[in-house]
């Protein structure tokens, strides 16, 4: 059950990250070629205020899931001891 719920929020943290990076690198899509190889659209039209949002929301995401996880481990624990 909990594998589940990871697996849908992972896939719709996905789609809203590949939604966002599509709305705002329009013109040239997610990757370009460039002289260096493969790397984010050089013009960067993206905000710098975008990255710092979506690092965010990701780091959230991410210690929230993992207190879930440690909360119903303990639980679990907890029921075995009694």
């Amino acid at each position: 059950m909990v594998m589940v719920i990871a697996m849908v929020h992972i896939f719709l943290l996905i789609l809203i990250f590949f939604r966002i990076i599509s709305i705002t690198h329009r013109p040239h899509g997610l990757w370009s070629i460039s002289t260096s190889g493969w790397r984010l659209c050089p013009k960067m039209s993206m905000p710098i205020g975008y990255w710092v949002i979506m690092i965010i929301i990701v780091w959230l995401h991410v210690w929230v899931f993992k207190g879930l996880i440690y909360l119903i481990y303990f639980c679990r624990l907890y029921q075995e001891m009694r």
